[in-house]
């Protein structure tokens, strides 16, 4: 019918379950996402990174040998969210400045994301 719109309304929570119930009634339908994978973690990271320093991911896709900074830094956030990882990622641009993304994640780096990590915890 003309005069009618679409209003869509989403929001969104690290647990459901802190969600009081008036307010889920509100929501129609739930979509639940799950956290990432290492790989997922991996991929992100190094797209984060990459783009936080102004370049493209510095490693082929597919590419998992050594423990270049994301391979580390995905160990190091299992179980966190998206947007925790571009906090984590966004944190270790600011405290670093560039980041190396091949080769051996160096010291520096690797307790930045530690840091950043617990900050999240």
């Amino acid at each position: 019918a003309a005069g009618r719109s679409l209003v869509v309304l989403a929001g969104t929570c690290e647990s459901i379950e802190e969600v009081g119930g008036s307010l889920r009634k509100v929501f129609k339908v739930e979509v639940a996402l799950e956290r990432p994978s290492q790989e997922a973690r991996r991929e992100v990271i190094a797209r984060l990174l990459g783009a936080f320093a102004g370049r493209a991911e510095a490693r082929p896709a597919g590419d998992s040998e050594g423990q270049a900074l994301p391979d580390v830094a995905a160990k190091m956030t299992a179980g966190l969210s998206y947007s925790d990882l571009r906090s984590v990622c966004s944190e270790v641009a600011s405290a670093r400045g560039p980041v190396a993304l091949e080769g051996e994640a160096d010291a520096e780096a690797v307790e930045c994301v530690e840091r950043a990590v617990k900050r999240l915890q």
